[in-house]
């Protein structure tokens, strides 16, 4: 199916089995962080892949070229941590060139203050900044890493970048961080940041081997809390740029935004495939199974058969939504860290 854009261009447009459009790529580049968030990894770490079995930058340019050319229009860098990745500029540079209509990536920032100013001129537009508590001690305890000062250093040096919008992820737990959310309200009120809250989800890091559905905060009482001091006015929804149920506050420079993976999944409009460091594709984040495009490409395959079969498996095999309950997320997690979360 091809559709044309407002330049009269004829364009692909990659549809699945269940009628979405399927338009988001979101890229791991490796599996590797200098973190050890304790909703996302295991304390002990996890054992990391060799780098030979990495994607290349080359692979991973042919791969995201085949996939722009079916229709893909955004695309988000995300890891492990991205940065951590060997000269990520130069992929960042190249990925840059190609007709996107969106280029983000999401990253602890820990590395980023240094790698700004270039992203920004290789054509990066936005960027997620994980940052799970204002506070330096808690910090170090929910990261195991004492990175806070470099964490918000770049925050600030991204606005100052020009990189619109600075989104701010922040996963809500129970009895761990939810003392804060109205501090993290408070920093949309003079510049404009995008805070996100993000519900807790089953995983693979220290509380997702003991899962406890209990630091769960679902979405509409992270509403409640907020609601109760401040005027949540609901945002356009063609504003949107992502998952998340966005809204403004009066007088607030910034945006709120709640993303609800557990407590309301938006599958139905589920408009994204994920492309891991190892060269798996996968159609869902808690999808155990992938499509292997690098052994694919790396056994002489062309371009063109790499097209028909993402495009086939994609319309056969792209499930309709993820499991409901948290003890089928269970079954199904694994380690953020690995499939780019």
């Amino acid at each position: 199916m091809t559709t044309v854009n407002e330049e009269g261009h004829r364009i692909m447009a990659l549809i699945d089995g269940f009628h979405r459009k399927i338009d988001y790529l979101r890229l791991s580049v490796t599996d590797r962080c200098n973190f050890r968030c304790v909703y996302c990894m295991p304390s002990d770490g996890v054992e990391f892949v060799p780098r030979d079995e990495l994607l290349t930058f080359d692979e991973i340019e042919r791969i995201v070229r085949v996939l722009v050319d079916l229709g893909i229009e955004k695309i988000r860098i995300t890891g492990g941590e991205p940065t951590v990745r060997k000269d990520i500029t130069e992929l960042v540079r190249r990925i840059g060139r190609m007709p996107l209509r969106s280029f983000a990536m999401t990253t602890n920032g820990y590395l980023l203050h240094d790698m700004i100013g270039e992203f920004r001129q290789s054509g990066l537009r936005r960027v997620n900044i994980s940052l799970d508590t204002l506070n330096r001690e808690k910090f170090k305890n929910m990261a195991r890493f004492d990175g806070f000062d470099q964490v918000w250093k770049a925050i600030w040096k991204s606005l100052e970048a020009g990189l619109d919008p600075v989104k701010i992820n922040m996963v809500a737990m129970r009895g761990i961080n939810d003392d804060e959310i109205l501090e993290f309200v408070e920093l949309a009120r003079k510049e404009p940041f995008h805070i996100r809250f993000i519900e807790y989800m089953p995983s693979s890091g220290d509380y997702g081997n003991t899962f406890d559905a209990n630091y769960i905060i679902k979405t509409d009482e992270l509403k409640q809390i907020v609601g109760k001091k401040y005027e949540l006015q609901p945002v356009d929804e063609t504003l949107k740029t992502g998952p998340a149920k966005l809204f403004k506050i009066p007088n607030f420079r910034g945006k709120i935004g709640f993303i609800d993976p557990y407590s309301d999944h938006f599958c139905s409009s589920c408009n994204r495939i994920r492309l891991t460091s190892l060269g798996k594709l996968k159609w869902c984040l808690f999808s155990n199974d992938g499509l292997d495009v690098k052994q694919f490409i790396r056994s002489g395959k062309s371009d063109g058969e790499l097209s028909d079969w993402i495009r086939t498996k994609i319309i056969t095999d792209k499930p309709e939504r993820h499991p409901a309950g948290v003890s089928e997320l269970i079954q199904v997690s694994t380690v953020f860290s690995q499939v780019g979360g």
